[in-house]
This record gives C-alpha cells, sequence and structure tokens, in this order.
C-alpha cells in the first residue's frame, strides 16, 4: 500500500503501524526526541505500535535536534 511519509511516497505492508514505520527511519527501538503525526494528528508514542496506517495516509515523522 502507498503512504506519504514526510512528503515522499512510501509502499508500505497493508497492517503497517506507525512504529514500524518510525523504525524504518530510525532505529530499533525508536531513540526519544521523536514526534509522529497521522494525516495532521499527534500520535501519542505509547499508541504507535497500535496505530496502523492506511493507503493515502500522511505521516509526519520529526526529530528534536538542539543547536542554534
Amino acid at each position: 500500500m502507498i503512504i506519504i511519509v514526510n512528503g515522499n511516497e512510501t509502499t508500505v505492508d497493508v497492517d503497517a503501524t506507525i512504529y514500524d514505520i518510525v523504525c524504518e527511519l530510525s532505529e530499533n527501538p525508536p531513540p526519544s526526541g521523536i514526534a509522529v503525526a497521522q494525516n495532521f494528528d499527534v500520535i501519542p508514542r505509547s499508541q504507535w505500535k497500535e496505530q496502523k496506517v492506511a493507503a493515502d495516509d500522511e505521516i509526519e515523522v520529526l526529530w528534536a535536534s538542539s543547536g542554534g
């Protein structure tokens, strides 16, 4: 199935979760300092493993960074 991750079309399994996507972009387990929005709704980290994605979802994965 095709979804949009950080503005790019991406193919994922039909049973993919937010956690799967974050692990694909970072590491497993994901480090702290990551926030995720699914179709402009922030998904709490506690729900990542249960939150399924659907075709054409827009997922934004953001990393906190320090500096100026």
